[in-house]
């Protein structure tokens, strides 16, 4: 990865109460940290998100992952335009290959934590069993109370470990059906931005999960940055390149004398119809 410098421009990180709409959901596609937002001291007008676990900064990210806000928000809008006119035109086979996607993933993924699942609670009930052994040697004077005492608190210790890591679980595996329930809400949400000219908080919020910020890249002398967005319910999605529906082309000068370019992620054929 190629570390941007903004050599001479000091940054000021946002104060409490100041906040964008893109706020907690950009995450950095390297650390997977959460990135922080950030007015350029000299134009207060140029905001932007920089990941805060920089090798400068004492963490373990080479890059930057810096992203200006109105660079943002058109490439946003030009993939949520591409997306709902997609659907739009192509819904039937969108919801089928959606949904076939969706019920797999959540079922794989459920299946691997109700597999953990069930080994917690196998150790949770042997764990029961080996206290109550413990418990009946040390009556029988099997071994010392000093033993007792010492084993019993390695035993307490690993089952209060292993009844939250239960609790936590379960409750990933009701957010799993709750969220396999919910994903035909996806494409309910697409068509209300049909005609959307404008990004919103709400419009975020209801559509899009997470989007992961790639660091720039020097390609052929040209800076060219990638974001992979997570939709709600359904995750990343990529959709064909066709004469009509073409991913949006953004480029602009984020820097003086950087010009950055949006790069999508490569195009399916235009034959294909959707894959996630």
């Amino acid at each position: 990865r190629v570390q941007q410098k903004r050599a001479g421009i000091r940054k000021r990180q946002a104060n409490k109460g100041e906040h964008n709409m893109f706020s907690g959901l950009l995450v950095c596609a390297d650390c997977g940290k959460n990135l922080h937002y950030h007015f350029n001291s000299r134009n207060p007008a140029i905001t932007y998100f920089s990941c805060p676990n920089t090798t400068s900064e004492r963490g373990t990210c080479t890059g930057t992952h810096y992203i200006r806000v109105d660079f943002l928000e058109q490439v946003v809008l030009g993939e949520i335009r591409r997306l709902t006119k997609f659907v739009s035109q192509y819904e039937a086979q969108f919801a089928k290959l959606m949904m076939g996607f969706t019920q797999q993933a959540m079922a794989a993924e459920r299946k691997q934590v109700q597999l953990e699942l069930s080994k917690a609670k196998a150790r949770d009930r042997e764990l029961d069993t080996l206290f109550e052994k413990l418990y009946e040697d040390n009556v029988a004077g099997k071994i010392s109370d000093e033993r007792f005492v010492r084993m019993s608190k390695k035993y307490e210790t690993e089952q209060a470990e292993l009844r939250s890591a239960i609790k936590s679980l379960q409750a990933n595996i009701e957010r799993i059906d709750s969220k396999a329930a919910t994903a035909d809400m996806f494409i309910s949400a697409v068509r209300k931005y049909t005609r959307a000219r404008k990004l919103t908080p709400r419009m975020l919020n209801e559509l899009i999960d997470k989007i992961e910020v790639h660091q720039a890249e020097k390609v052929n002398g040209v800076w060219r940055q990638r974001l992979t967005i997570h939709y709600n319910c359904v995750g990343a999605i990529t959709l064909p390149d066709t004469a009509t529906i073409q991913a949006p082309h953004v480029t602009m000068n984020t820097r003086q004398g950087v010009y950055v370019t949006y790069e999508p992620d490569a195009p399916l054929p235009a034959a294909d119809t959707v894959s996630a």
